[in-house]
């Protein structure tokens, strides 16, 4: 039987993210599920990402991987609670917050000026896909990439963690030291949270500019 990990990408991004990985991992014997979120473009907040995972978890009673890019570690931190068949939880250049934080807060209140806040609309878009997210990207695949980016919902980087599985759930963090998005020392403080750590020469999107890598990460941590 395959080892299975759920697959949660971040903020303004798809299941899509994960493609070039998905193949990879299955030659490693690994089930690879994902998932869409419904604050991306759809509106959705925190709590609705979060019972999205719970149910792709659910579905399944084999143990399982957590791997969450970006915004989705908000996601896996509090999806993964009580949930016993989660047996590792990893961070891609994510968000590893505690309960009671949020993304705001992270940020201390201020957004970055690659994200334009809608108010009226309740959504933030990235205005500097390319250089935020994609700079070590083929120029093809990061325009590619870019046209696909969709709204981000502001419930959802408002609403703060209500618990915090890796307190309890063994952990791997993989800080990205280009990022444009997280920067590296920021990553590299959450990454004091996580059980281990890893890290790599890559932008925000590891999945694209290095699956190999983020592939074999996540099958060393899909042991049963």
């Amino acid at each position: 039987m395959a080892r299975r990990a759920v697959l949660v990408h971040g903020a303004w991004h798809g299941s899509w993210t994960w493609q070039p990985v998905l193949s990879l991992l299955r030659e490693r014997d690994v089930d690879p599920v994902t998932v869409d979120l419904p604050s991306a473009g759809k509106g959705g907040d925190l709590q609705d990402d979060v019972e999205v995972v719970r149910r792709a978890v659910l579905a399944d009673d084999r143990d399982t991987v957590l791997v969450a890019h970006s915004y989705g570690g908000m996601v896996i931190t509090e999806a993964a609670l009580e949930l016993p068949t989660v047996r590792h939880l990893v961070y891609v250049c994510a968000f590893m917050l505690d309960a009671g934080d949020s993304v705001v807060g992270a940020a201390d209140g201020a957004l970055p000026d690659w994200q334009d806040v809608d108010s009226e609309q309740g959504v933030i878009r990235v205005t500097s896909p390319m250089s935020a997210f994609y700079g070590d990207l083929p120029a093809d695949l990061a325009a590619e990439y870019s046209g696909r980016l969709t709204t981000q919902s502001v419930a959802s980087f408002a609403q703060p963690l209500s618990g915090a599985a890796w307190r309890t759930i063994d952990s791997t963090y993989l800080v990205c030291e280009q990022d444009q998005a997280i920067p590296a020392p920021a990553q590299r403080m959450m990454a004091e949270r996580a059980t281990h750590r890893i890290e790599i020469a890559s932008s925000h999107t590891p999945m694209a500019s290095r699956p190999q890598v983020v592939a074999d990460l996540i099958t060393g941590v899909t042991v049963p």
